[in-house]
């Protein structure tokens, strides 16, 4: 099984990586027309986010098998999960020339502030949605909806639907869908590039929220996936987060704001220096942990409002100097937010 898994992971990068060279290669090619070379970003870029969700699964999937998942129960709002979600798929689909619709008939629910993990719930609803647009061809129909079955005890079960009319699965394929590396053969769904690990992580994300999933499929017809799970059902009180306002990033200005940004690849600092400074932001880079604990000791305590450092660097690491610093100023959680990010 791991063997399989390994070869198909080795076909799977080489073929994007392919694919990146020769659009480079092609792009000198064609330096002076302006279309082919938009054309060969957006390809590079569909192969750089292939490149990406691949890492991701098998991230995710060492992540659950070690334990080092943390399950938060936090307040959340429910309508504003599925409205990030909605936005992002119906977008999604509609570049493969797929309708995305939301059942308002059969979908209802009553209770919006939930206490659970919205992570997990966003990454389960996620897997489902990539696998329902991956499966499906320009023409299809996509449908999801919610429905709610408020319990005695302060919860609720809500149940997800996502029915679409892709490839479907065959019988077979479905007694073994949720296993690891798990991919059909021999079908139209073979063609469809992947890890076989979607599935098995959108199962043990469930089963950690002590949920179900269900499989209902017809192979040439289509897939219906159906999650249950429960909720506490939160109360939205005047100290609460949740809101019926739709946040916008617009509302919000780092214009003038200090960050540090502390990252031993060069590439990836220069990527971050630009996007930051774009936004408005003062930036100070520093190549490792020791170099950011002697770049903020010498600041003023409230110099920097932002810090975004790797985790994995040289001489100090990303852990260590996000302690040390804290230890020098403590006042990182009034002055500054220390974000840290893994290489992949």
């Amino acid at each position: 099984m791991k063997t399989r898994f390994l070869a198909t992971m080795s076909h799977d990068i080489r073929t994007p990586l392919n694919g990146i060279i020769g659009m480079v290669n092609m792009e000198n090619q064609y330096a002076d027309d302006s279309q082919i070379q938009q054309k060969i970003r957006e390809k590079v870029m569909e192969s750089l986010k292939y490149l990406v969700s691949l890492v991701n699964d098998v991230l995710d999937m060492n992540k659950l098998q070690s334990g080092d998942l943390k399950d938060q129960q936090l307040l959340f709002d429910l309508t504003m999960v599925l409205r990030e979600l909605n936005q992002i798929y119906d977008e999604r689909a509609a570049k493969k020339g797929i309708r995305y619709e939301i059942d308002w008939k059969n979908g209802t629910y009553s209770h919006s502030a939930l206490v659970g993990n919205p992570v997990y719930l966003g990454r389960i609803l996620s897997n489902i949605m990539d696998n329902a647009i991956k499966f499906s061809q320009a023409g299809s129909v996509i449908t999801v909806w919610v429905e709610e079955e408020t319990l005695d005890d302060g919860r609720a079960i809500f149940t997800f639907y996502c029915k679409d009319q892709g490839v479907g699965m065959s019988e077979d394929f479905i007694a073994h869908a949720f296993d690891m590396f798990s991919q059909e053969s021999k079908t139209s769904r073979s063609r469809y590039e992947g890890t076989g690990l979607g599935l098995a992580i959108t199962k043990q994300l469930v089963d950690r929220m002590d949920g179900s999933i269900e499989l209902k499929s017809k192979a040439g017809v289509g897939t219906t996936v159906i999650v249950k799970i429960s909720f506490k059902i939160g109360t939205q009180d005047k100290n609460s987060n949740l809101s019926d306002k739709q946040v916008s990033l617009d509302d919000y200005s780092v214009e003038g704001m200090r960050a540090l940004v502390v990252e031993d690849n060069e590439l990836n600092m220069e990527i971050s220096r630009c996007i930051l400074e774009d936004s408005g932001m003062e930036v100070t880079c520093a190549v490792d942990g020791q170099e950011a604990v002697e770049i903020f000791e010498k600041s003023a305590p409230d110099y920097f409002g932002v810090i975004y450092m790797d985790v994995m660097m040289p001489r100090m690491n990303g852990l260590d100097a996000e302690k040390m610093i804290v230890a020098l100023k403590q006042c990182m959680a009034d002055n500054s937010d220390v974000k840290l990010h893994e290489d992949l």
